[in-house]
């Protein structure tokens, strides 16, 4: 109180004052205080850490009750995440660093749920109130209203942020905090500097640093308020994901990505709840059918299916809940190249939407049904399953789908040697897309012709329409499409000997199927990658990329896959000029195949033709290895 009248009468004075919000008094100039800066780079020198002022502050503190102690290339690591997970709060880290003589630095890890048991032992001439980190944020807290209070707590049920439209439609109630109090008392948090504001191109999202969200949480669970909030945060993602899935056809791609990437933590959050005794199930398994269609299109195939698997034996019982679940597992399990499980997923489901007369979810097994019987080679019923798909989306005006299949029609008839049909099938499909407006149809449709052109032999044309396709996947943000385009051009690069460009799309392939966390196709464009390497003379290099190439193909149990690495590698270590190498590998692939001819892509065709004449040539032949698994043994890969 006595500011005011300070520098009302003496004028020459100036003020620093530091304060948890702003002192709102006429001319005060606010400066934000943020916690220290944190070192993000993951790939940051010793001296780059040191330099960092959150990681100073700890070798400080700790070399005040350990002189000894300094960073090093062991420690640094963790010494990173501490600060990392203290948020780079000043006072934290200084009670971290001073708990360096009892509790190992891998110990302050494992114990981080329980941070408030030790972050203690502050200073004795500060006041009690900052000798321990949980007294600070409780000093802080009990200087809120008891309403402010109240939301601070019931905010913690968000993981990684919120907006205010969910904070107001979750947090409130008809009582003590009502809907239209929520964003008054949301900007005092922020005021208090408890509540971070992350502001956007468009929206804002509100955050806590991790450790006040600790602390928040541990709130919620003494007020007993833990089971209603968890559960109606549960309730708001699940009536959110299910009105984004209704909008998947018509939103911009790009904005729908936009739109859910921010909540992905609410989600996880809200579907590991949805596992607890006393939680909605139901809300749950909603949320999870409807987020497992989105995530379906954005390629998160293996997250989505661990999801899956944890709800499908809460609803045995439950038909049409448990025929959508099955049905999700079917298609999650093709893209993850688990064919038997697909097929088993696919056979349940079947039957379940037979018999409940479910034709919207049986259109979308028979879909899939398609995909799975082709990669079984079991062609007939492909064609079979596609042509009863198509059937009923003609039936129920299904034109999303009806797209979708008539392209899956046109692979099936062009590997049964059915061009012309096939050809004409798929112009079909093309044109259902476009009338539609559907870019998931478009892309897929143009992909298949590209596909086909590629087997056709005809390069140039494909190498323009796989372009072109990948145009389109990248206009919708489908990403296991962009992956498999790329791999494509690295492909047809490679035959048309443009090997910069072959590396190129390679790699840009490869980042997309690690992005995606599909491991089925990372090996080819290894593959691709070591030939691009080798004919720019990096030998080391490519031969690291075969060999990657191969354990990766060897942990799929994809036989041709290993087979087509082992002709990459004989023909590095034959351009290497370890000619005896390389006919050793060459007699092993012979031995395998035996009088059967090798189905090899083009490159590895190539590569392949091209040992067996320049090795003729060159050296006389030799014993090979004992067999495959001797050789794999051999080097080094188990």
């Amino acid at each position: 109180p006595q500011l005011l009248d300070i520098i009302s009468y003496a004028r020459g004075i100036k003020i620093i004052a530091t304060s948890r919000e702003a002192l709102q008094i006429p001319g005060e100039q606010q400066f934000h205080l943020t916690p220290l800066s944190l070192p993000y780079n993951k790939t940051a020198t010793l001296t780059e850490l040191e330099n960092s002022p959150s990681i100073q502050l700890f070798i400080q503190r700790a070399r005040a009750v350990q002189p000894e102690f300094k960073l090093t290339k062991e420690n640094a690591s963790r010494v990173t995440e501490i600060c990392h997970r203290l948020d780079g709060l000043p006072l934290a880290i200084e009670l971290a660093a001073a708990r360096i003589q009892t509790l190992s630095l891998t110990s302050m890890l494992e114990q981080f749920d329980r941070r408030f048991d030790w972050l203690t032992r502050g200073r004795r001439d500060t006041p009690a109130w900052r000798q321990t980190l949980l007294g600070a944020i409780e000093w802080s807290y009990n200087l809120l209203t008891e309403p402010e209070r109240i939301l601070l707590r019931r905010l913690s049920v968000f993981a990684d942020g919120w907006t205010l439209e969910a904070a107001e439609q979750i947090c409130s109630d008809v009582t003590i905090l009502k809907h239209e109090e929520i964003l008054d008392l949301l900007m005092r948090l922020v005021d208090r500097s408890l509540v971070v504001v992350e502001a956007g191109e468009e929206n804002i999202r509100y955050s806590f640093l991790d450790t006040i969200h600790h602390f928040a949480q541990r709130k919620l669970i003494e007020a007993n308020e833990t089971p209603k909030f968890r559960n109606q945060h549960l309730s708001y993602f699940s009536r959110w994901s299910q009105q984004l899935e209704g909008t998947l056809n018509e939103i911009e791609p790009l904005k729908l990505r936009e739109t859910i990437e921010p909540e992905h933590n609410n989600i996880r959050a809200a579907l590991e709840w949805g596992l607890q005794e006393t939680s909605h199930h139901e809300e749950a398994v909603y949320l999870l059918i409807s987020i497992g269609a989105i995530w379906l299109r954005h390629s998160h195939f293996k997250e989505s299916l661990q999801w899956v698997e944890k709800y499908i034996p809460l609803f045995e019982k439950q038909g049409s809940i448990q025929t959508k679940l099955l049905y999700l597992g079917q298609a999650l399990s093709y893209w993850r190249n688990d064919i038997e499980r697909a097929l088993t997923y696919g056979t349940n489901a079947e039957k379940i939407a037979r018999g409940n007369n479910d034709k919207n979810t049986l259109i979308k097994i028979l879909y899939y049904f398609g995909d799975i019987h082709r990669e079984n080679n079991d062609l007939e019923k492909a064609r079979a399953a596609l042509t009863e798909c198509i059937a009923l989306c003609r039936e129920t005006d299904t034109s999303s789908y009806l797209s979708m299949s008539l392209t899956g029609l046109g692979v099936i008839l062009y590997h049964q040697d059915k061009k012309e049909t096939s050809k004409q099938v798929i112009d079909e499909s093309l044109q259902i897309a476009m009338k539609e407006n559907n870019l998931w149809g478009q892309s897929y449709a143009l992909r298949v012709k590209a596909d086909n052109l590629r087997l056709d032999g005809k390069i140039p044309e494909a190498f323009s329409a796989y372009k072109q396709a990948l145009e389109a996947s990248r206009s919708i943000d489908d990403r296991i499409s962009t992956g498999m385009e790329l791999a494509n051009l690295s492909l047809l690069a490679n035959v048309l000997e443009d090997y910069p460009a072959c590396g190129e799309y390679a790699r840009a392939a490869h980042a997309v199927f690690q992005a995606i966390g599909n491991e089925y196709q990372q090996p080819f464009p290894l593959r691709m990658m070591a030939y691009a390497a080798m004919h720019e003379r990096d030998l080391t290099h490519a031969r690291t990329l075969c060999i990657e190439s191969l354990k990766g193909n060897h942990k799929l149990e994809h036989k041709t896959g290993i087979l087509a690495c082992l002709v990459c590698l004989a023909l590095i270590e034959y351009e290497d000029k370890n000619f005896f190498s390389a006919e050793k590998i060459l007699s092993v692939i012979e031995q395998e195949t035996g009088n059967v001819p090798l189905s090899l892509m083009e490159p590895d065709a190539k590569a392949y033709t091209r040992l067996k004449e320049s090795i003729n040539k060159k050296i006389p032949s030799a014993d090979g290895y004992k067999d495959l698994y001797d050789l794999l043994n051999q080097l080094r890969i188990e």
